[in-house]
């Protein structure tokens, strides 16, 4: 920066390394499965223990509601965020 007129010579943005785009893709399909299973139950929905696991497209998990527990899963693309299933089981 020249002080002397307030101009700046040159300036540099660098991008931020924050590290692996996979961790983001999962946690899309999680939040979507979620959505997902939150408009099966209906009414306000928690969710326990949530994971992806199979061929990457499997979403699996515990949620509960009104006092009732349910065992979940979905399969949802990682590429489209396409929700494919919806499978929700009372425990």
């Amino acid at each position: 920066m020249n002080f002397d007129s307030g101009r700046v010579r040159t300036a540099q943005i660098d991008a931020p390394h924050t590290g692996y785009a996979g961790r983001d893709v999962v946690a899309r399909q999680m939040d979507t499965c979620r959505s997902a299973v939150s408009d099966r139950i209906g009414g306000r929905v928690t969710f326990g223990a949530t994971n992806v696991d199979g061929d990457g497209d499997m979403v699996r998990g515990r949620a509960f509601s009104r006092g009732r527990g349910y065992d979940f899963s979905c399969r949802v693309s990682p590429y489209s965020g396409e929700v494919r299933s919806v499978n929700v089981d009372r425990r």
